[in-house]
């Protein structure tokens, strides 16, 4: 059997993946500018999607050089090295988890806004509104899933464990 498909099934489905992640970031970046004043309800949310982007792809340079860019000569250089790019990894990761949470409150407060630009107190340019909302309700939803699977795998233990019990319980009365 050839053990080269699955890998490079994988190795596919990572490359599209990172390219779709990709795209979604530059148009964070390239909206939030473009309609950069065009959302008087609420003048933070095209900022929140410039900086949202531009740390993201920050976070994907640091992930990396960490995983492609460590060409230390020895040990320890490898070691410190490490240590610094995961540091600098935490503190961005840091970062945009507060800032996700600041967008959010910026994005779901002013929902549903005027999409028409005559009402000057509640508008918000529609492609600049919709591609934030968007953009926070599929993360929610892409941390979900794992949070989701882990609750169930962790139920799943549980149980397993507990249906154990009685059984190794009986079986030393026995005895």
């Amino acid at each position: 059997m050839d053990d080269s498909k699955p890998s490079s099934f994988l190795t596919s489905l990572f490359v599209i993946l990172a390219v779709v992640v990709l795209g979604v970031i530059i148009a964070a970046i390239g909206i939030g500018a473009y309609f950069l004043r065009e959302c008087p309800v609420q003048p933070y949310i095209p900022v929140y999607l410039i900086v949202f982007g531009i740390f993201f792809l920050l976070v994907l340079i640091v992930s990396l050089v960490l995983l492609f860019g460590t060409s230390a000569k020895d040990i320890y250089e490898l070691l410190v090295l490490s240590i610094l790019i995961i540091s600098v990894s935490a503190i961005l990761y840091l970062f945009i988890v507060c800032w996700f949470i600041t967008g959010s409150v910026w994005i779901y407060s002013v929902h549903p806004p005027s999409y028409d630009p005559t009402s000057q107190k509640n508008y918000c340019n529609k492609t600049l509104y919709l591609f934030a909302f968007w953009l926070n309700t599929v993360c929610y939803g892409c941390l979900a899933v794992p949070l989701l699977c882990t609750g169930f795998l962790v139920l799943h233990i549980c149980v397993k464990i507990s249906c154990q019990r009685p059984q190794s319980l009986a079986s030393q009365q026995q005895a």
